[in-house]
């Protein structure tokens, strides 16, 4: 399930201060690991946990993105919780 149309505000402005505006606003795995500096095996492996949200597009396997503000918002709530 996407949170996107519950951003709150902080979680925009920290999308826009990261420069994360200058990604799509669905990401695929690869550039996800890239911004987390993470390998594409990890990012699988939170979308596959629920710890990171994430929508199948497609037929059959289809292709997996994340949402770029799905993806502020998670590194929003993991640096206030740690």
């Amino acid at each position: 399930m996407s949170i996107s149309n519950t951003t709150p505000d902080s979680v925009r402005e920290f999308d826009r201060s990261l420069a994360l505006s200058g990604y799509p606003p669905l990401l695929d795995r690869k550039q996800v690991s890239k911004i987390l500096g993470l390998s594409e095996g990890t990012v699988w492996g939170y979308i596959d946990r629920g710890r990171l949200p994430a929508t199948r597009i497609g037929n059959g396997r289809g292709v997996w993105r994340i949402a770029r503000l799905d993806l502020s918002s998670y590194i929003v709530n993991t640096v206030s919780n740690a």
